[in-house]
Formats: structure tokens, sequence, C-alpha cells
């Protein structure tokens, strides 16, 4: 599978330079906007550890999987239930961001619809059924007896961003996703836009380092994600994104994402690569 060098985000080739750590990031979003959100970490790890570090990311959520799976990069940005399948196929976790996420369901701000019950009939914008909002989104729905596709219909965008924009166009009524997303969308698309909460709250992207790597390379990634937050640079990508700062994984959040880990992993179509 391909992966999109952040760097240079004109190409889909794999190039990775033969001397520098790999960072993966999760598709969430357009790669412009993961670049212009997570180079700060990038170059801040990179000084710490005098070692060059390059972004990827992948075309979809499923190929980002695959990457995973065969530990193509060095150090990974991923959702809580692609950082439990990455625990337990070599990676080590480091740091989720202090913040819980809320997930939401978004809308525009001239919409009739004002509850979850409301978004019956409609048409759901979705990053990808993959996505941790989206099954949350799901099993929201599911308790109050909405199933798709019966009581609603879900369309797949490339990026939350993109699903966002097609609700802020008029091309969907609603998508899942959650606070932060919409958050870090541009001013004149998120102030057409307004949030439903699903009543999830979740354990945030997490930061993970593959063991390969040896303690001692990985203490430097923990080193240098310790002084992040007290940095100049650290200060404003936290104000910016309400992350909130970095803190330790507790193993015991991550098994509590367990059940949408193996959803996932039957979703797309890999079957047995996730232990029981």
């Amino acid at each position: 599978m391909k992966a999109i060098p952040l760097a240079a985000v004109a190409s889909i080739a794999f190039a990775r330079r033969p001397d520098e750590l790999s960072l993966g990031i999760v598709p969430l979003n357009s790669a412009i906007a993961l670049l212009n959100t997570h180079q700060p970490i990038r170059l801040h790890v990179a000084e710490r550890l005098g070692h060059p570090v390059g972004m990827y990311t992948a075309p979809d959520f499923r190929s980002f999987l695959l990457d995973i799976i065969g530990a193509r990069h060095d150090i990974l940005i991923a959702p809580p239930h692609f950082a439990l399948i990455a625990s337990e196929g070599g990676y080590v976790p480091l740091v989720t961001y202090s913040s819980a996420v809320e997930l939401i369901a978004i809308v525009r701000t001239d919409s009739d619809i004002d509850s979850l019950a409301g978004l019956a009939g409609r048409t759901i914008a979705v990053s990808s059924r993959l996505a941790f909002a989206t099954q949350a989104g799901e099993k929201a729905m599911l308790d109050l007896g909405l199933s798709e596709p019966g009581h609603y219909r879900m369309q797949e965008y490339a990026t939350a961003g993109a699903a966002m924009t097609a609700v802020a166009l008029g091309k969907a009524d609603a998508c899942f996703s959650a606070t932060h997303a919409l958050r870090q969308m541009p001013d004149d698309v998120r102030v057409r836009l307004a949030s439903i909460p699903l009543s999830y709250w979740t354990i945030n992207i997490v930061m993970l380092a593959h063991s390969r790597l040896g303690e001692g390379v990985i203490s430097g990634i923990r080193a240098a994600l310790a002084t992040f937050p007290g940095s100049v640079e650290g200060r404003a990508f936290f104000e910016r994104t309400g992350f909130g700062g970095f803190r330790p994984v507790d193993r015991a959040e991550l098994e509590g994402v367990r059940s949408l880990a193996r959803l996932t992993v039957m979703r797309a179509g890999l079957e047995g690569v996730l232990p029981q």
C-alpha cells in the first residue's frame, strides 16, 4: 500500500530516506492539514533526537491499518482502536493527549436536526467505516433503535475534513466526528456547523514507537515528548488544538476499545490479525 510523505504532499510514493525515522499519522484529514497540525511535534522530536524524522500518512484508514500491521513506521499517531492493534504487534504506547475525545454528530447551523433521533432518514457523512467516530456514532444510533441502511444512510468521504465540508455545503445532512476535528476546520467552514453530543468520551489519539528501535531510542522519544508541552511551539500547538498536553497511556483504556478494534479488523477483512 502507498503512503503519502507529508513533506511532499503532491507525491503518493513511499519515499522514505534510509537515515530517517518514519512518523505515520492516521489520515483523519488532508495531508496538508495533517502537516500543518503535527509539524511542530515532528520538528521537536527530530531536534531532540538529533535524527531526521519524516512524516507520512496513507490514502485511507484501511491502508493505514495495513501499514500498522506491517510495522511500516517507527512512530505512530493513531486513534485508540488502531493503537490497541499496534500495541499487540510490536509497538510501545508512549503518550496520549490529556483531553478526552468527545465524539459528536455535526450538522449545519441552519439545520432542523437537534438530536440524534433527528438523523433518522438522513444521509450521514463519515470519513471511513473504520474510523472511531463512525463506530461510536453507529452505536449511539443503535441505542436509539436506529440502524443502517433501514433508518439512515452513511456516505464515505476521504477524510473527516471532507465529511464536515460535505455537511457545510449541504451535500450531507450530518457527519460523525470529534470536537477536536471540528476545531481544526477552517473558520469559513466551522462557522456553518453545529454539534450534537454522542455522549461518548474516550482516550484520545495515542503516540507509539516500535520496539525494534530499542530502549535507548524509545527513551529519547519519550524525553522529547515530555519537553514538547513546555516549549514555545508546544504551548502554541496545545492552545490551537485543545489537546491539553500529554499524559501516560493507561492500558485499561486501550482494553476498553477492544470491541471496536475487533469490529475494525472484521470490516477491513483482516480477521485473525487482532488476538482475542
